[in-house]
């Protein structure tokens, strides 16, 4: 029966079956297979072009900061050099008055970096090239320390701020104070300044900070997207 010509059409018939059945899974397997391609490709897509997004939002954020401080660098560095080149005659009043149209109130810095803490805590950092991988990471890091020095820094400067405001009252209401009073004393004055004086050194500290830290963030972000953006 086997060397029958029948049984040989039976046998390739079905060799033919089991060939058609076995290219059909591995075609339903290829077209499963690009069907999870195709979806993983959107969610790494959605997720650049929402990381792309927040750094955007996030430089503009810094470029705010950075003008800011070169705002009020310029200002109390008009302070300073009024100070220099004043003699000893000018009267301390004068002085108080620059000192305070310098002052600012110090400014803090928040990452936008929403996408990234999602990507990291969903596992789904993994997404991306590992060159995209690795500048996120830099980046972040870079993000975090900047707000940390920038916490530290401001904290230091309210502290100094708060000292001077509790031991040299030379607000408006402090004044009217001490002068009903009868108490506020050239003395007073001229310690008023010199507290009010150190705390303008720390807020220029501060912004200076502010302003290099930020450049450097700005730096690494526009590397990131540039990585971000390739095919």
């Amino acid at each position: 029966m086997i060397n029958s010509g029948k049984a040989r059409s039976y046998l390739l018939y079905a060799i033919g079956e089991i060939t058609l059945v076995v290219i059909g899974i591995l075609i339903a397997l290829q077209i499963n297979n690009w069907n999870e391609d195709r979806k993983i490709d959107k969610v790494r897509n959605d997720y650049i072009q929402n990381m792309l997004e927040d750094l955007i939002s996030d430089t503009l954020n810094i470029n705010k900061l950075i003008e800011y401080s070169d705002k009020g660098t310029m200002q109390i560095g008009q302070y300073f050099a009024f100070f220099e080149a004043s003699d000893i005659n000018v009267p301390s009043e004068q002085f108080l008055d620059s000192a305070r149209n310098a002052s600012h109130c110090c400014t803090r810095y928040f990452p936008i970096n929403s996408t990234y803490l999602e990507m990291l805590s969903t596992g789904n950092l993994k997404l991306l090239k590992e060159e995209q991988r690795d500048a996120m990471i830099k980046l972040n890091n870079m993000q975090e320390f900047y707000q940390i020095l920038m916490e530290k820094n401001v904290s230091g400067w309210l502290a100094r701020w708060q000292e001077f405001k509790n031991v040299h009252p030379v607000t408006e209401k402090g004044k009217i104070y001490f002068h009903k009073r009868g108490v506020f004393t050239q003395h007073d004055m001229d310690m008023a300044l010199f507290h009010f004086h150190q705390v303008l050194n720390s807020e220029l500290d501060v912004l200076r900070g502010l302003k290099f830290r930020g450049l450097e963030v700005k730096e690494q972000t526009k590397a990131t997207i540039e990585l971000l953006q390739q095919k």
